[in-house]
């Protein structure tokens, strides 16, 4: 659980308890209906129709916007949830920086030396 925290950038979770949790929610914006007019996901910015989101919680609370991937999404949205596009690029992508990789198969057959 430790390198599951670390890795999503959770500081203040430095060793998790016994029976911590981590719970990763996937949302759907819901189908605007004909005739309805689509609401704003927060200042100028229109929802999707189907639009993925992605929330995190940690023992039961919410700490999407603690995570690295998501700290400096627009928190006063409408909908308070993190684009899954952006979960999404971290995982393919931005966490190889650290080890300094490009891919999982350059992260973990790399050999020390």
């Amino acid at each position: 659980m430790a390198p599951l925290l670390s890795a999503l950038g959770l500081e203040e979770a430095r060793f998790p308890r016994f029976a911590a949790r981590v719970v990763f929610e996937l949302w759907k914006s819901p189908p605007v209906t004909q005739g309805q007019p689509k609401k704003k996901a927060g200042k100028g910015v229109k929802a999707k129709d189907g639009e993925l989101f992605i929330r995190v919680l940690y023992n039961g609370d919410d700490v999407t916007f603690h995570t690295t991937f998501c700290r400096s999404h627009n928190r006063s949205a409408s909908q308070p949830l993190c684009p899954l596009k952006n979960f999404l690029s971290f995982v393919r992508r931005d966490m190889f920086s650290v080890v300094n990789a490009t891919s999982y198969q350059e992260a973990c057959s790399r050999r020390p030396g």
